[in-house]
């Protein structure tokens, strides 16, 4: 699901024209997990290329469950907040569960369609545990 939640944002931006990105960390004080770093590859993606996600993170509690939340908007105008299982999100990542506690890499890719809409996307992703206990928030903001 997050690929193609991820890939719904992305579709609704897609890249006939330069885009601009940023990348956030949103996680609140109690998260289990610590952002190192954020990033997505390329910053200017086109259409046809594949969209990298890549987030390093320490993970303090090992996770076996949980839910992935995604809240998006387009031009400052929401759009339907969506809740996944986590762990059926992550099965084809490189951080498939269980995700033990200690040092972790996740990377995500989804591929940008065809079609063109200019305005501005901005996607909130937070993961939470078995306990519904924050792990990470992250977010990111494209406009063209």
């Amino acid at each position: 699901m997050i690929k193609s939640f991820i890939t719904f944002a992305l579709l609704q931006i897609s890249a006939s024209k330069l885009m601009y990105s940023t990348m956030k960390d949103c996680s609140s004080g109690s998260s289990t997990g610590h952002i190192k770093s954020l990033s997505m590859n390329p910053s200017a993606p086109v259409t046809g290329q594949y969209v990298n996600i890549n987030i390093e993170y320490i993970l303090d509690t090992s996770v076996t469950d949980g839910t992935a939340i995604y809240t998006a908007s387009f031009n400052g105008f929401p759009l339907t907040p969506t809740t996944q299982s986590l762990c059926t999100d992550l099965e084809h990542t490189t951080t498939p569960c269980p995700i033990y506690a200690g040092n972790v890499n996740f990377e995500g890719s989804s591929q940008i369609g065809d079609g063109t809409i200019h305005g501005t996307v901005a996607v909130t992703t937070t993961w939470k545990d078995q306990n519904n206990n924050e792990i990470l928030c992250w977010g990111f903001t494209v406009r063209i």
